[in-house]
C-alpha cells in the first residue's frame, strides 16, 4: 500500500517520509543493542535444576501449601531471571527467595519479577561460595567483639557451629522465623543495607567516626584521617547486619553452650 502510494508524493513529502523511516529504524537498532540478551542456550540446563527445587520450595509457615499448587508464576520468574542473567544464573535457594517476592506481589508477577531481579543482582554475592565462605569467616570476628566469653566456649567445645549459620545467610533466615511477618520484616530490614558500608546513611556513620576519632588522636590531614578509617581498627564498622543478626540468633543458645560438656552435646542442644 505504501509503494503504491510512492510515486503521487512530492519530493519534500517523500523525503520527509524517508528520513521518519530512517529515524525509526535507528531507533529500533538501539533498543535491540541495549536490550537484555535471553540465553537459550542454558535455558534446558536451568529448567532442569528449578523443576528439582520447585517442590523444596518452603512456603510461609503461617500458610499451607494447597496440594495442587500452581508452580507456574514461580517457574517463570526464576527460568527468566537465569536465562536474562547468566553470569548468575540459577542456584538453589533462589526460589524460597522468589517466593517470597510473589507472595508479597500477589497482584502482579511482573513486579514480584522485577523486585527480586533487583535483589538478587544487588545481593548476589549471596548466591557464590566465595561471598557465603567471606561472611562465615567474618562471624567468628564479631561473635569475639561482641561476646568475647561466649565465642571462648565455643571455641573450648571445638564446635563448628558457623557451619550451622550457612542456611541463615544463604537464605536470609527464610526458614528460621515462625511467623510471616517475622520472616518479612527480617527479609525487608536485612535486604535494605541501611546503615552499611554501601549506604549513603552507613558511608555518613562512618564519616562520623572518623571525625571524632582524628579528634582524639589530633590528625588533621583528610587523607590521613580516611587512612585511619580504612585501617583494621575500624573493621567492626564494617560487618553488614544480617551477621549481626546471626549473632542475636546464636545467643539464644548461650546457655546451653555453657551447660553442654562436649562437642556432641553442644550440637543436641
Amino acid at each position: 500500500l505504501v509503494c503504491s502510494q510512492l510515486p503521487h508524493l512530492s519530493s519534500n513529502k517523500l523525503k520527509e517520509l524517508l528520513s521518519s523511516n530512517q529515524i525509526f529504524f535507528s531507533i529500533q537498532q538501539r533498543i535491540e543493542a541495549y536490550k537484555p540478551k535471553f540465553n537459550w542456550y542454558d535455558m534446558d540446563y536451568h529448567v532442569r535444576l528449578i523443576a528439582k527445587d520447585l517442590h523444596r520450595t518452603d512456603f510461609i509457615s503461617s500458610e499451607k501449601k494447597p496440594v495442587d499448587y500452581n508452580y507456574g508464576p514461580l517457574t517463570r520468574l526464576l527460568v527468566t531471571f537465569a536465562c536474562y542473567n547468566p553470569t548468575i544464573g540459577y542456584s538453589q535457594g533462589m526460589n524460597d527467595m522468589a517466593f517470597s517476592f510473589l507472595h508479597v506481589f500477589s497482584y502482579s508477577e511482573h513486579e514480584a519479577y522485577f523486585c527480586f531481579a533487583s535483589y538478587i543482582i544487588q545481593s548476589g554475592e549471596h548466591f557464590t561460595k566465595l561471598g557465603i565462605a567471606t561472611k562465615i569467616k567474618q562471624l567468628p570476628k564479631l561473635v569475639e567483639i561482641v561476646d568475647q566469653l561466649l565465642y571462648d566456649r565455643i571455641v573450648s567445645l571445638d564446635v563448628e557451629l558457623w557451619t550451622f549459620c550457612h542456611r541463615w545467610l544463604f537464605l536470609c533466615f527464610r526458614r528460621e522465623f515462625a511467623k510471616e511477618e517475622d520472616t518479612l520484616i527480617c527479609f525487608e530490614v536485612v535486604s535494605s543495607h541501611f546503615l552499611e558500608e554501601n549506604s549513603l546513611a552507613g558511608e555518613r556513620l562512618l564519616h562520623d567516626i572518623q571525625l571524632k576519632q582524628a579528634e582524639q588522636i589530633g590528625i588533621s590531614s583528610y587523607s590521613s584521617i580516611s587512612t585511619e578509617l580504612n585501617s583494621k581498627h575500624n573493621e567492626e564498622y564494617r560487618y553488614s547486619f544480617d551477621l549481626f543478626v546471626c549473632v542475636a540468633m546464636i545467643s539464644l543458645f548461650r546457655s546451653c553452650l555453657f551447660d553442654a560438656h562436649d562437642e556432641l552435646e553442644a550440637l543436641e542442644a
